[in-house]
């Protein structure tokens, strides 16, 4: 884990509410695995004072590259920085996805910008043929992502809400369907809205997959300190304990969290 001084190098616009932002350093970032995640420092706002939780989207030895959805006051703060300006992450922070070798073929599955920290793991793990089946809103809101994960994986499989791009539909729905047709997969990896992660578990559940998803709790710290992430996961021995999002997670095993 490292506090490092970035310049940013771009923070564009890529739809509706949604910004790309690249940052570049001196110093090595270091190995980052899919999932781990940064907490952001935004500059010249002493007034916000906690610092926000972005996944990785893409890591180089002296950059990261971030996704991020204007919402809240500190990512409508984030929108207004421009190129040139000195910001301060710590990272990288959390639990990433750890896969066994035995793997061969993994589903990937994300609602929105959600699905970001699923790309990094196909740059970790390039023995797997990976799957990826995306939902979005919107054709603009697709474009953010797609691009990337077209070159990545071995199968992008594109859903909308509208039908503007790809197929109109919902991405677990395609998973089942393609399980159904005799596709085999190891495990599916997800992340992106709560109704989305709901019904990844339930094909999981169906199907006899490992599942495994990267959080979006709310945090506060990110280094375990304050304990706003705690989520419900039930252990080895069937009780379920509050284990912080931040250090314990993001990522967690899909079968033992508690969703709500």
């Amino acid at each position: 884990m490292k506090d490092i001084r970035f310049t940013v190098e771009l923070n564009e616009k890529k739809a509706p509410g949604v910004y790309l932002m690249r940052l570049t350093c001196a110093e090595d970032v270091g190995p980052v695995l899919g999932g781990q995640f940064l907490q952001f420092e935004v500059p010249g706002r002493p007034d916000l004072s906690l610092r926000r939780p972005f996944c990785i989207y893409k890591r180089e030895p002296h950059s990261v590259t971030l996704v991020y959805v204007a919402v809240g006051e500190g990512t409508r703060a984030m929108a207004e920085i421009r190129a040139g300006q000195r910001v301060n992450c710590l990272l990288p922070l959390g639990n990433g996805f750890v896969l066994p070798k035995a793997y061969k073929r993994v589903a990937l599955v994300g609602g929105g910008v959600g699905g970001a920290p699923l790309l990094p793991v196909i740059g970790n793990y390039p023995d797997i043929e990976f799957h990826a089946y995306l939902g979005f809103g919107t054709a603009g809101a697709a474009a953010v992502l797609a691009g990337d994960f077209e070159g990545a994986a071995c199968a992008l499989n594109l859903f909308t809400d509208d039908g503007s791009a790809g197929v109109k539909g919902f991405p677990t729905a395609a998973l089942d369907g393609d399980i159904e047709k005799g596709l085999q997969f190891d495990a599916v990896l997800t992340c992106g809205p709560a109704p989305l992660i709901k019904a990844v578990r339930a094909v999981a559940v169906k199907r006899g997959l490992d599942a495994f998803m990267s959080g979006e709790n709310r945090m506060a710290c990110g280094v375990g300190a304050c304990l706003t992430c705690a989520c419900a996961v039930r252990g080895a021995d069937g009780k379920e304990r509050n284990l912080r999002a931040c250090v314990d997670g993001p990522v967690f095993d899909l079968k033992k969290v508690q969703l709500f």
